[in-house]
Parts: structure tokens; sequence; C-alpha cells
């Protein structure tokens, strides 16, 4: 689950851009999200493509079950 690195949660992350590149033949290339917190205004990005995932920014990769804040 993609969070915020600030926050330490994925509640206030909202997708700002998404983007699909195609190859010639119509097959996923790359994915691109850029993320912003609400809370805390930070920004990130991820790109998923045939190397793998990369993140980017103030956002981090957690295999965690979410944080529930009151």
């Amino acid at each position: 689950m993609i969070e915020c690195s600030n926050c330490e949660t994925a509640r206030f992350l909202q997708i700002v851009y998404s983007r699909i590149r195609l190859t010639d033949d119509g097959q996923i290339h790359e994915i691109t999200e850029r993320y912003e917190c609400t809370s805390c205004e930070t920004r990130g990005e991820v790109r998923e493509g045939e190397n793998g995932t990369r993140i980017e920014g103030g956002i981090r990769d957690n295999d965690d079950l979410p944080k529930v804040r009151a």
C-alpha cells in the first residue's frame, strides 16, 4: 500500500495524475501515478514498468495493513 512518509498513512493520499504508456502493439509499457497528501501536501510518484517499480518523493510502499487513526 502506498502511504505518505510524513503522516505514515494512506488515508489522505490522492492520485493527482495518472498515465499509461503503451507499446506499438498495445501492451502496457509503463504506468505512472502522482500522489499528493491532502493533510500535509507531501507529493510523490510511482512508476511501474518493465524494470520494476520506482517510488520517488514523500511517499513509500508499506506492505503492512493500514493504520487506523482517530
